[in-house]
């Protein structure tokens, strides 16, 4: 691995005529991306060769403040929009996930910032969240906008401007003024679009540090290293590990702070924000270019009175909006599940029946029916521990290795 590394790395810098400071760049970029590559191909190996508990028939957090209609209400739409043992082809044969994705999908009469602000609440109350699942709203939040807000609207935009200019020439100008961007749009509801796409976002990302990892003490068998690391961060924190530990209470303050949860999450996050502000700003600046008249309401000799009724407004609006959509293409990207995982380094997990967040484990193939995962006898029982045995070693190995390694070049130096 290390020698592969060391190829990628000369062979991406061998252009003699690079600049230093670039060449400098992309080493410390390969050696990031490898140690996330690395980081990922020991988990996925644990994960494969130790057995998961069932977790089909756990239950969900408790708390006396939720009525059984909520709760049931809850279990209900994270199942079927979030479970916990369906891929995404799985989830498209089921037809209530089909209604919550176009929903989400429709960037008008706030139904996309309504449909999100309550998935939200789901997965703070009853508490303590999950921090994959926190991660994962982020993602897909801004994710869904850069193609429903961006890409859709744009779309819908020139095929309106295509309409008008071809069958509406001899009025083109008012339809444009009739039909053009944002001018269909209630104010009100863009502008809680706009907003909220920013709020929600910060909030989840606010809430991460209080939020625990469902997918740790899963194992039937846990690795030696993991359990001693675990049993020195209790110490170090008094007996409180950072999943949150206690009682399970009904509010995200319970869990334990862990401020690094969600990986590298937080430069996106920003370069998010700097995004808004720059077309916040650029909306101000093209409402004032556009000679729009506080004293008067709407320019251009337009009689109702009022922002929420000037159309040169709402087309600033629509294309402030579009812009910022646009521009959350680096979310996107990381919504490909490999991506996700190497970004913020955190198990997948999803909910089921109960309304539980469990670990994500598909059904296993040949499965008899009423046969459970982890019901097998002691002697699968043993083998794990000599599985676990097995891969306790290989890390000790490559951390002997590593030390060497080290030394080696400490001394040649």
């Amino acid at each position: 691995m290390l020698n592969l590394k060391d190829i990628i790395k000369a062979s991406a810098v061998a252009d003699p005529d690079m600049w230093g400071c670039v060449q400098r760049a992309v080493r410390v970029a390969i050696d990031s991306i490898w140690k996330d590559l690395e980081m990922e191909v020991e988990r996925k190996l644990e994960k494969a060769l130790l057995k998961q508990k069932a977790v089909d028939e756990q239950e969900s957090p408790q708390c006396g403040r939720w009525g059984c209609c909520c709760a049931c209400l809850r279990a209900f739409l994270l199942r079927h929009f979030l479970p916990f043992d369906r891929s995404i082809f799985g989830k498209m044969k089921d037809p209530v996930f089909w209604i919550i994705t176009i929903l989400v999908s429709i960037p008008m009469y706030g139904l996309r910032a309504g449909v999100f602000s309550l998935m939200l609440l789901m997965l703070v109350l009853p508490g303590p969240p999950d921090e994959y699942q926190f991660i994962d709203y982020i993602l897909q939040l801004k994710g869904s906008q850069f193609f429903t807000v961006g890409i859709l609207q744009t779309l819908i935009t020139g095929g309106t401007y295509f309409y008008c200019a071809s069958w509406r020439t001899d009025a083109l100008p008012q339809c444009i003024r009739d039909h053009g961007p944002g001018s269909s749009q209630v104010l009100l509801w863009s502008v809680i679009d706009y907003i909220s796409n920013v709020l929600l976002c910060w909030f989840a990302f606010w809430a991460l540090p209080f939020s625990v990892k469902s997918s740790q003490g899963t194992f039937v068998v846990a690795p030696k290293y993991k359990a001693s690391k675990q049993e020195k961060e209790s110490d170090t924190e008094g007996g409180q590990t950072d999943d949150g530990g206690g009682d399970g209470g009904c509010c995200c303050c319970c869990a334990g702070h862990d401020h690094a949860a969600g990986g590298r999450l937080r430069t996106l996050l920003f370069y998010d924000m700097i995004c808004f502000l720059i077309t916040l700003s650029m909306l101000a600046f093209i409402t004032y270019l556009t000679g729009f008249d506080v004293g008067k309401g709407v320019g251009q000799g337009d009689q109702e009175p009022g922002l929420s009724h000037d159309p040169q407004f709402k087309a600033n609006l629509f294309m402030a909006r579009v812009l910022y959509s646009l521009l959350t293409f680096p979310f996107a990207i990381f919504l490909v599940p490999l991506l996700s995982t190497l970004l913020t380094h955190c198990d997948p997990t999803g909910f089921n029946a109960n309304g539980a967040c469990v670990p994500f484990m598909l059904p296993a193939t040949g499965l008899r029916k009423g046969e459970k995962v982890g019901d097998e006898g002691s002697s699968d029982e043993e083998s794990l521990e000599s599985t676990s045995a097995a891969v306790d070693s290989d890390v000790e190995g490559q951390q002997m290795k590593a030390s060497k390694r080290k030394g080696i070049a400490a001394a040649t130096e």
